[in-house]
């Protein structure tokens, strides 16, 4: 780029900083895990270490290249990689990111915290049990870590994105979930009798008085077809289980987090009954002003 388009406070931006934290950015983003692992935590000790002399239009090019990390078209295609990804690489570069913004929240606080409740949300959605409880946590340290900082703004952005994880791992469809039923959407006689006698032989030739067929015509083992269809829906219901337990998990975590935010985590039992104390007080100062104030406008 050539200098002369570029503003003088700007050129050791330009051909100084960005160029080097843009190809960590790349040895992460490229590299096997060990050297982008060792990439990742020079990339941000350089950060921590020099941030103080960043302006803010640095800071925004840089969480542009700090958040391709967490892109979805550039992580691995294969699941096993993919999920190996997430929970080493993206796991590490959120939790370093959330220290960054805690060193230097009053910068980055204006500019970013949008951005960053936008990649904690994608962190809970993406089916990876470790990714998930990592985005909890880091929402809890950094609230815990910045929130004497917070305006009233502030905060109304962060409940918002409570609500946001709170709505979008709801596992509303274990409300809807049937079990895959047998062959032809029902199991056949003979199953039924051999699971309650254990002897498909002798108990189903006695009990199965209503069928048209032979019992050696039903007992054959499935053809390959159906033995094919029903693997395809034992390893769909399967995953289906394993994002649903994700999103349990994650709103569990959640409920921990708002429990550790409201109420701080205590050093004892006894301050824990005061901090309750102290909440509930608040609350009935408040009921006694609603009603005061309805009793004025009545």
């Amino acid at each position: 780029m050539e200098d002369i388009n570029v503003p003088e406070e700007d050129r050791v931006w330009v051909r100084g900083w960005f160029p080097l934290l843009f190809e960590l950015s790349c040895i992460v983003s490229r590299c096997k895990l060990d050297v982008r692992t060792r990439g990742l935590t020079v990339l941000f000790e350089i950060v921590k270490t020099y941030g103080d002399a960043f302006q803010s239009h640095w800071w925004k090019d840089l969480f542009q290249v700090l958040f391709r990390i967490f892109d979805n078209m550039k992580l691995p295609e294969q699941h096993t990689e993919k999920a190996e990804w997430m929970t080493t690489t993206c796991n590490h570069a959120l939790y370093a990111i959330v220290d960054v913004f805690t060193q230097y929240f009053d910068i980055l606080g204006p500019l970013l915290l949008e951005d960053l409740y936008t990649q904690l949300h994608w962190c809970v959605q993406q089916d990876n049990e470790q990714l998930a409880r990592s985005g909890t946590n880091c929402l809890e340290n950094l609230v815990n870590s910045n929130g004497l900082k917070f305006q009233d703004s502030t905060w109304d952005k962060t409940c918002q994105c409570m609500l946001d994880i709170f709505n979008c791992t709801i596992p509303s469809a274990l409300l809807t979930w049937r079990p895959d039923e047998g062959r032809d959407g029902k199991e056949s006689d003979l199953e039924i009798i051999s699971n309650e006698n254990g002897d498909p032989s002798r108990q189903g030739i006695l009990k199965r008085s209503n069928s048209m067929y032979s019992i050696q015509s039903n007992s054959t083992s499935p053809s390959s077809a159906d033995e094919l269809k029903m693997s395809k829906a034992k390893v769909g219901s399967d995953k289906l289980f394993a994002s649903l337990l994700i999103k349990c998990v994650v709103q569990l975590e959640l409920i921990q987090t708002i429990d550790n935010i409201v109420f701080f985590p205590a050093t004892s039992r006894k301050e824990d009954q005061e901090n309750l104390a102290l909440a509930q007080a608040d609350l009935l100062h408040i009921e006694a002003g609603l009603s005061e104030q309805q009793r004025e406008e009545q």
